[in-house]
């Protein structure tokens, strides 16, 4: 028998795996270092929070949203090119991207990038207390920074990897039964109010108050930084931009949103009934599809709640992330970036221990998600959104799934709720550590 203190035989030492993760920070940042030498580097999405940033930054923050000041702002700040990178993010986001737009627009970039690589190594170290699967610490890595949609998020410069690490600290809290603070980290993710609010009229329709209470406080937190920056003429302006994309999707001559490009269910609708109804009829056809998918999720989350399942929280908590991305628009591919949460919680539930075929749909969705060429393809072609598909299947497998009962086993060991994250944490590092 080996020692108690030895690393087991399909871990790897401490040395090994910060060996790795130093490997792996310095591949973020070498692939950042080569688009900061690109020629389409200032067409990121990136362009839009610098100009932002910079207009806050010399007091034009009440013109934020006035189209003709964007254009005369980013031609000062990154020259003159076709189109224009609308600023479509919350008011209170431009906040916080002034300081970088004293910096020239490369090294603006090229500081985000690594904030954003060090929110992706925080989000795997931040996941792995609550992960026994897969237990081989090098899978579960690969498992973390091989998802293409997080490498968009980098290169792009959006600020997905931000809303990744909110969730992941709101399902901590939920574990911990910190149900105000989750709330709270929930509510900051408000930057991106298309990927949060779905989830949280979850918590709404569950009525939990205490979460609903640290949400209204981050809410309104950033609610009044908005105000600061543009004032009540801004924040009607910027009400007013969301009115005009949201019933002009396709019209839109800078970014247009175009059917093809949207994963969720309101882009599928559009392609496949296209010439054939009003885009006002397919809109309404996907909000109401969507709205009761949520209300379906909600329900049946209440019932679980009913009967103090705590063993199944994590796998509905996967599943009700899975259904508001399913049902978000716009969903770009980037926005799949939250999705590692849910597929880390998915397989490490104690009802995907079972050999079952549901086990098997779930991970031929996951890996139809998780291969590149998939992206790459549906890119070129013009088709991404066929992304629904497997995103749909993924959503459908965890339903199934969260319907059975997890093992008596299972059921005994979650029944501390934080302590049993907590020891899992312990156990990990001991592994690790040897």
């Amino acid at each position: 028998m080996a020692p108690e203190n030895s690393t087991p035989p399909d871990q790897p030492t401490l040395r090994q795996v910060r060996i790795a993760i130093l490997i792996t920070a310095a591949v973020l940042l070498v692939r950042l270092s080569l688009e900061v030498v690109s020629p389409e580097l200032r067409d990121h999405d990136f362009s839009a929070m610098y100009t932002a940033g910079y207009m806050v930054r010399e007091g034009k923050g009440s013109k934020l949203f006035d189209l003709a000041e964007q254009a005369r702002a980013e031609a000062a700040t990154r020259n003159k090119r076709p189109g224009l990178m609308v600023i479509v993010h919350p008011p209170f986001e431009a906040l916080f991207f002034a300081p970088l737009a004293r910096l020239s627009y490369a090294s603006a970039y090229l500081v985000w990038g690594v904030i954003n690589i060090l929110l992706w190594t925080w989000f795997a170290y931040l996941a792995r207390s609550f992960a026994p699967v897969p237990r081989q610490t090098f899978q579960y890595m690969l498992l973390c920074f091989t998802f293409f949609p997080l490498w968009e998020t980098l290169l792009r410069g959006q600020t997905t990897l931000v809303l990744l690490v909110l969730y992941t600290l709101t399902h901590i809290s939920l574990r911990r039964q910190q149900d105000l603070r989750a709330g709270a980290f929930l509510g900051l993710g408000l930057s991106q109010f298309q990927l949060v609010l779905p989830f949280a009229f979850l918590f709404l329709l569950r009525r939990k108050w205490r979460v609903m209470a640290g949400f209204a406080v981050s809410a309104v937190l950033l609610c009044g930084l908005s105000i600061a920056v543009v004032g009540w003429s801004g924040v009607i302006s910027y009400l007013n931009l969301l009115v005009h994309i949201v019933r002009n999707p396709i019209e839109r001559d800078d970014n247009a949103i175009l059917p093809a490009d949207i994963a969720m269910v309101r882009g599928i609708l559009g392609v496949l009934v296209a010439g054939r109804g009003s885009r006002e009829w397919i809109t309404i056809a996907a909000i109401v599809i969507g709205g009761l998918l949520i209300l379906f999720t909600g329900i049946l989350w209440r019932g679980m709640d009913r009967r103090q399942e705590d063993a199944s929280q994590g796998l509905m908590f996967a599943t009700a992330l899975a259904v508001t991305l399913a049902t978000v628009f716009p969903l770009h591919d980037y926005d799949l970036a939250l999705l590692p949460l849910a597929v880390i919680l998915a397989i490490g539930s104690p009802q995907c221990s079972r050999k079952t075929p549901w086990r098997t749909i779930l991970y031929v969705s996951i890996a139809a998600l998780y291969m590149p060429p998939i992206y790459l393809l549906l890119t070129a072609w013009n088709a991404l959104y066929l992304l629904w598909l497997p995103l749909f299947v993924f959503a459908l497998a965890l339903f199934a799934l969260v319907r059975q009962p997890p093992q008596p086993e299972f059921t005994a060991n979650h029944s501390n709720g934080a302590a049993v994250a907590n020891a899992r944490s312990e156990l990990e590092d001991s592994r690790i550590s040897g």
